[in-house]
């Protein structure tokens, strides 16, 4: 019997690729993704209320996209795992610009401006829907929208992607006013964390805009704090390429100026949750807090004891497979070659962490006066200790 051709259901697929499990500010690191690997300088994200319904715009100053290039990355799956990419390309499956974005909306626009001219096309999940299941990719020109234009016309080259008709990936359940103002906290939060490394400078300086405000960087291991003890990096060649860790033990409470401080620096989940491994991906943050899954015949777990340790791993983009990273970029997972020798590096940061947090302040070798005089003697003399 011949091999049968049997293509997916557009319009079942894209409603079961909603649920993969983004949150709101995953989604929109995704975007960004896209947005530095274009080469962009300056990235903004504009939110809006409008009346309970929200309307939402991600401009970036890239390179832009050609019209067959552009009908290439709406394509589900269009550049997978497999294709070769460019040292710098942050992509990963080819499909979080579609997936991260879908599963916050049911109506994605992309407008893109290259110097020989501006293309423009639209996913719509109800037009799939309701026209018998096809991939109907949309021509975004017949999608009037003269404030899009007028943003893009801005930049000599870029590149514009809207949400329409965004429900949050929710059938009843939406935000109110409070809601989607605590959801711009927590897109500014997460986006000052996963590229801080842009944001300050130590990748290419990447400047990000959160409804005209400028977001800053929050370093999870306060290098800038004289407090801070790191140790020295460590260069592990694994499956994939070279890794490069090093480790931190942050100051203790009494180190830090006022309370706010304190806070800022225990991160958007706390000092507790934020401890552990953070593992980097082209200077771009996959995974953080936790201690993946080391520890021996007992795994790690967050206590309160070893929250002043941080571990920086920086990996290549061909240890994608290796390190099992999830479509998302949230999830990263060490191969078994590397598992022991990560887990001797933490155990001597957790031990330091946990000297630095029962002795107040940081940790040094002690020192005792030569003229120390001792309350008790011992006579050991007799075989029998005596005191």
């Amino acid at each position: 019997m011949a091999p049968r051709i049997v293509p997916p259901s557009a319009s079942a697929l894209i409603e079961s690729l909603r649920g993969v499990g983004y949150s709101l500010e995953a989604a929109i690191a995704d975007l960004v993704d896209n947005s530095i690997a274009a080469g962009a300088r300056t990235i903004d994200i504009d939110w809006q209320w409008n009346d309970g319904q929200p309307t939402a715009h991600i401009l970036d100053d890239g390179c832009g996209m050609s019209e067959e290039t552009l009908v290439e990355a709406m394509r589900f799956g269009g550049f997978g795992p497999e294709t070769p990419r460019k040292e710098n390309d942050l992509g990963r499956f080819g499909l979080g610009l579609k997936t991260a974005s879908l599963s916050q909306c049911r109506s994605l626009l992309v407008t893109s401006k290259t110097f020989t001219g501006i293309s423009t096309f639209a996913w719509d999940i109800d037009h799939i829907k309701n026209s018998g299941g096809d991939w109907f990719l949309l021509d975004g020109r017949d999608i009037d929208d003269a404030d899009l234009a007028a943003r893009l016309a801005q930049n000599a080259t870029g590149t514009i992607v809207a949400w329409r008709t965004i429900d949050f990936g929710r059938h009843e359940d939406r935000l109110d006013h409070g809601g989607f103002m605590r959801a711009l906290e927590a897109i500014e939060n997460h986006l000052a964390m996963v590229f801080h490394r842009f944001l300050a400078g130590d990748a290419r300086r990447v400047i990000m805009n959160l409804n005209g405000r400028k977001i800053s960087a929050w370093d999870p291991f306060l290098e800038s704090n004289a407090a801070t003890v790191p140790s020295p990096e460590q260069r592990l060649n694994g499956p994939g390429g070279r890794i490069i860790v090093r480790g931190f033990v942050l100051p203790h409470r009494d180190r830090f100026q006022n309370d706010g401080d304190f806070e800022k620096a225990g991160g958007p989940e706390g000092w507790t949750a934020q401890q552990g491994f953070y593992v980097y991906r082209l200077k771009r943050l996959l995974s953080y807090g936790g201690w993946l899954g080391l520890g021996g015949s007992r795994t790690w777990t967050r206590e309160e004891s070893s929250r002043l340790a941080r571990i920086r791993i920086d990996i290549p983009n061909t240890a994608d497979h290796d390190w099992r990273i999830d479509i998302r970029k949230a999830i990263a997972r060490p191969p078994d070659a590397l598992r022991k020798p990560l887990q001797r590096l933490a155990e001597d940061i957790r031990r330091k962490a946990r000297e630095v947090f029962v002795h107040r302040g940081q940790y040094g070798p002690r020192s005792q006066a030569a003229d120390v005089s001792r309350i008790w003697e011992v006579n050991g003399a007799s075989g029998r200790r005596r005191y």
